[in-house]
């Protein structure tokens, strides 16, 4: 048993090195937020992650004896950040834990082997290595193999996903085969993946249980609220929104619609392949105002540009917006803003509308971008590789509205667009909590979409979508509002200084964020 402070980095080491060992795909993204994000030493490219029984028996066992010496570390000297960095330790082996064993994602999900099937292999691509992709291709049979073993009954909303989704693995490796025939054992497996779902048995039910899924929202996203405090808090969030969105279009156009008023904003006109060079000239103007404002170091900005890509069809099954994503590393190198087209109304043929341009802030600079980068910056080995859903989506959300107070978005067209996206993200909570909670179904779910400003179809779609995540959603509208709370406290008269506090400290809990803000104001 470990009892001091002293022994504590040599278990967060233990604790990293055997995960990543056990889980080489899954820790090395950052798709997943109960993993670490943390590389082994040494890619062994043939290596697949094992959520077979007795491998993830064991872990089980080790989680719950790493919680045990955590809880046992004391030490009178131990200074504040060491006493969040065990906090944060004890909360990554505890989600883990209940994930792999309550929520048990790796029964339920077919969805889940394809995004690890399709992240592995873009990873062995990407390393340049050509016996990477040989190794990687040759042994995923097995590795989805284990999947079908673990999926005994699945709800059908997530069978379709999953068959949906082997059609967009299908086609992504077809066209990789045209000039890589190392990838033909991988297609073979995935032909073999669909074949074998379309064997296992299905029910209606897709609802954890209740004392689950509050656990999830709790603690595992972070709210540390319950169930109804939270959808209160949405509930005033839609409905505060909502009367801004009337007064500001009413003033805009009296007596017309808002969502036309949305609608008939001037749009700018896209041609074939243009959109990457668009949003590269947008990501560019944020980023030069987060340098102006001095919420940005001019080294970190050339050390970490941000690479522009649209979303790979095979992930298109379970992604539903554009989203962004950073590899593991220090120091960092930047990351890449994916791009996501399908059924977007934002998009259409008429043109860009301008709602892209918050969006860009929100997943690059002063959003997910500054924040991965800066997380990944830090001196602080142990909180680098660590995300908080809360902290994370929060974050991004609140990145939108700090170009507000910072003058780069302004204006009733730039106002209406941020308060449709917060009511968004507001309904977008209210359906995920009472989608998991029996409140709504499915197409009571796509209604509510319907709402927020969704199209029919894409509605429809999401509201499928948000059932493989229980819990997610809320991250948005409540991170957000714990952020606009602290800034509103401690960072009105010294915005850089805010920015620069904040991401200083990795994804930390925001009781321990506001005691840092307290302690030292």
């Amino acid at each position: 048993m470990r009892n001091s402070g002293g022994a504590f980095p040599a278990l967060a080491r233990e604790i990293f090195e055997t995960l990543s060992e056990l889980f080489p795909v899954c820790c090395a993204s950052d798709e997943f937020y109960f993993f670490p994000q943390v590389a082994g030493k040494e890619r062994n490219w043939s290596s697949w992650d094992d959520f077979s029984d007795t491998s993830l028996q064991h872990l089980s066992g080790k989680l719950s004896g790493w919680q045990e010496d955590l809880l046992s570390v004391s030490d009178p000297d131990m200074s504040r950040e060491a006493v969040t960095d065990v906090s944060l330790l004890k909360h990554l082996c505890g989600t883990l834990r209940e994930q792999l064993t309550d929520v048990a994602f790796h029964r339920s999900q077919p969805t889940f082997y394809l995004s690890v099937a399709n992240i592995g292999i873009a990873e062995a691509i990407e390393s340049g290595e050509k016996e990477a992709l040989i190794e990687r291709a040759s042994t995923l049979s097995d590795f989805l193999l284990m999947g079908i073993d673990n999926l005994k009954v699945v709800p059908e909303v997530y069978r379709d996903r999953g068959a949906e989704m082997v059609d967009r693995t299908r086609e992504w490796f077809q066209a990789l085969a045209q000039g890589e025939r190392s990838i033909f054992p991988a297609l073979d497996a995935v032909v073999k993946y669909g074949d074998l779902l379309g064997k296992i048995p299905v029910k209606s039910d897709f609802m954890l249980p209740e004392d689950v899924f509050s656990r999830i929202v709790d603690k595992h996203m972070g709210c540390d609220m319950r169930i109804e405090q939270i959808l209160a808090e949405l509930e005033e969030e839609a409905r505060r929104m909502k009367e801004l969105i009337d007064e500001v279009s009413d003033a805009m156009s009296p007596g017309r619609a808002w969502r036309d008023v949305y609608e008939n904003m001037p749009r700018q006109a896209v041609g074939e392949g243009s959109l990457p060079g668009i949003f590269g000239k947008q990501i560019d103007e944020l980023m030069a105002h987060c340098l102006a404002e001095k919420m940005l170091s001019p080294e970190l900005a050339q050390a970490c540009p941000v690479t522009i890509a649209h979303v790979p069809k095979s992930l298109s099954a379970i992604r539903s917006a554009d989203s962004y994503s950073t590899m593991p590393g220090y120091p960092p190198v930047g990351g890449t803003f994916y791009i996501f087209d399908e059924g977007n109304s934002e998009r259409s043929a008429s043109g860009l509308h301008p709602e892209y341009r918050m969006t860009a802030a929100h997943e690059t600079w002063p959003g997910h971008h500054l924040l991965d980068i800066s997380r990944w910056n830090q001196g602080n080995p142990l909180r680098r590789p660590l995300e908080r859903p809360l902290f994370y989506e929060g974050w991004a959300c609140f990145a939108e509205q700090l170009m507000f107070e910072t003058g780069y978005f302004s204006g009733q067209q730039d106002l209406l667009i941020l308060a449709k996206r917060r009511m968004r993200h507001a309904l977008r909570g209210t359906v995920d909590i009472s989608l998991h909670t029996g409140r709504m179904d499915l197409p009571a779910a796509a209604r509510t979409l319907l709402v927020a400003g969704y199209s029919r179809k894409l509605a429809v779609k999401t509201a499928h979508k948000y059932t493989l995540h229980p819990g997610y959603q809320v991250c948005y509208t409540i991170g957000l509002r714990r952020f606009q709370s602290l800034y509103d406290r401690f960072g009105k008269d010294d915005v850089s200084g805010f920015v620069s506090k904040v991401l200083a400290q990795g994804e930390i809990p925001f009781s321990d964020l506001e005691q840092v803000f307290t302690v030292e104001s």
